[in-house]
């Protein structure tokens, strides 16, 4: 289903009368919810995924123009020279850059933490990458490291098995 013909629907929906939370949206998720919001997430991936429908965005490695740009500004403020043809690249949002980087590295043995609430650990499960969610502080959408290394340390890992 495309994007277009998803909010089509969704706008339908709430035009019927139906209740529609849109758990992509910027809707603040108390912690009652975000069990329940989590849980949803789930289904809908393995749901998606059994139907092979994968949430993935057209190839957009941007303009030249801006790409040279990126590389230039690489190279003016850190000193990096990049070649922009094949070492640089637009993406369009964070579910693509997060979903690509997730592509780029061999990911044996790693446990990806995911700051939850977010949807894209989608990424992490269509790709069959064990994840961790790690809580955020929802009243500023800060991630701590002790709450990290408190999650890793529930599920009986450390900072080293990464």
């Amino acid at each position: 289903m495309s994007i277009k013909l998803f909010y089509a629907k969704m706008r339908e929906m709430r035009e019927n009368g139906d209740e529609v939370i849109d758990i992509g949206s910027s809707v603040k998720v108390g912690d009652i919810e975000l069990p329940q919001v989590m849980d949803v997430i789930d289904k809908a991936h393995e749901v998606s995924k059994a139907r092979g429908l994968y949430t993935e965005y057209a190839s957009s490695w941007g303009t030249m123009d801006l790409r040279e740009a990126v590389a230039d500004f690489f190279a003016q403020w850190g000193g990096v020279d990049l070649d922009p043809k094949s070492q640089t690249m637009v993406t369009r949002g964070i579910i693509d850059s997060y979903d690509r980087v997730l592509r780029a590295f061999q990911w044996n043995g790693v446990i990806i933490p995911n700051w939850a609430p977010y949807y894209a650990r989608s990424k992490a499960i269509i790709h069959g990458l064990p994840i961790v969610d790690v809580p955020i502080n929802l009243a500023s959408g800060n991630l701590r490291l002790d709450t990290l290394e408190r999650s890793l340390n529930e599920k009986e890992l450390t900072h080293r098995d990464f």
